[in-house]
């Protein structure tokens, strides 16, 4: 059972290296700082669901440490556990504009936490919108 898992977050890790053009995103939260949006061609299994999550930073207020460390979008690889309104970043990998990977701001976990977030927070909407479309997936 872990193998499958294991390849099955390889190639979502690979795939975070060279983000698909902007359709292939669908939009989940858009604010002045920030937008966040889902990929399309991520999903996998019947929950909790692998996906790749985009944040597009828009302003220094968004991270002002990745900010100022050059990043300006952010994939990460990301289980949503809908049932329990959970989630957990596996990876994230930070890009520059012109796409080069900045590596200061990127990273790896090896067991990531299962987190829930309040409601109304980024964390809690974006579980919400996420699990939202994945039900409109299926």
């Amino acid at each position: 059972m872990l193998a499958p898992a294991v390849a099955s977050l390889a190639a979502l890790l690979a795939l975070a290296a060279a983000p698909p053009p902007d359709e292939g995103w669908r939009p989940l939260l858009s604010y002045d700082e920030v937008a966040v949006d889902l990929a399309r061609s991520t999903v996998q299994g019947t929950g909790p669901y692998t996906v790749q999550v985009r944040w597009t930073f828009r302003d220094r207020a968004a991270s002002p440490a990745a900010w100022d460390g050059g990043v300006r979008y952010a994939i990460d690889v990301m289980e949503l556990d809908c049932r329990t309104a959970a989630s957990r970043t596996w990876s994230t990998t930070a890009f520059a504009a012109n796409g080069d990977v900045v590596r200061d701001h990127s990273a790896d976990e090896q067991a990531p936490a299962w987190g829930r977030h309040p409601a109304e927070s980024v964390g809690g909407l974006l579980v919400r919108e996420g699990c939202a479309a994945l039900a409109a997936r299926n």
